[in-house]
């Protein structure tokens, strides 16, 4: 089994609040799942703004970027049995019942023509690696503002429906917290932790870290 992983992080929105450490996170997330885990530098993408070209593509987290990596890693890259790690951290939205990934030139006024909607994820995810291990990680609800519908409801049902394993950093209706003192937000930290700790043996150890860990960070800091 080989092993993937695609690591997003963007900070600064024009069209959304920006964030603070998210592109961080990306980055050290990147730098931890090489080093702890072993996933082959040529096959651990990181897509930030600042991020350099792969394969001669850019990998600033564009929507026709990201769209052209998930097409170019689930069509031609990845096998049936494969392991594939997708973190996110920026935003996320829900319009019309729908979720999706705000790219950084995501437009409010016009998400679906500008965001990236979640059930395509899945689905290329679902097609990719049947008999694989995909794991998504959203670190999405920063801005309850962002809309009047809550995000994570569909994402969830997307979840089940395609047995795709997936981690939320908080449930619906809650706020995903970025932390000044760590420099970090609270799910990063809590998942960089668990890959150093050696909590990523199997998924059940992977939920039971997290589930324990973010609450304690959350009620220390």
């Amino acid at each position: 089994m080989r092993q993937w992983a695609i690591i997003v992080g963007l900070n600064d929105y024009p069209s959304f609040q920006p964030l603070s450490f998210a592109q961080r996170d990306a980055q050290v997330l990147h730098q931890v799942l090489i080093r702890d885990m072993e996933v082959p530098p040529e096959q651990c993408l990181l897509m930030t703004q600042t991020s350099p070209n792969v394969w001669g593509k850019p990998t600033q987290p564009t929507r026709t970027n990201l769209l052209s990596w998930i097409e170019l890693l689930t069509q031609n890259c990845l096998k049936p049995d494969d392991a594939i790690w997708f973190f996110f951290t920026g935003h996320g939205i829900c319009h019309n019942g729908q979720d999706y990934l705000v790219p950084i030139d995501g437009d409010v006024e016009a998400i679906a023509a500008t965001c990236i909607p979640l059930s395509h994820l899945y689905n290329r995810l679902y097609a990719a690696v049947p008999q694989g291990l995909p794991l998504v990680l959203l670190d999405v609800s920063h801005n309850q503002s962002a809309a009047a519908e809550t995000i994570g409801t569909q994402t969830a049902q997307l979840a089940r429906q395609s047995g795709i394993p997936t981690i939320l950093s908080c449930l619906p209706g809650q706020v995903s917290r970025e932390i000044s003192s760590l420099g970090h937000g609270l799910f990063a930290v809590a998942v960089i932790e668990a890959i150093k700790y050696q909590q990523t043996a199997s998924l059940a150890t992977l939920v039971r870290f997290l589930g324990d860990r973010i609450p304690e960070l959350s009620a220390h800091y």
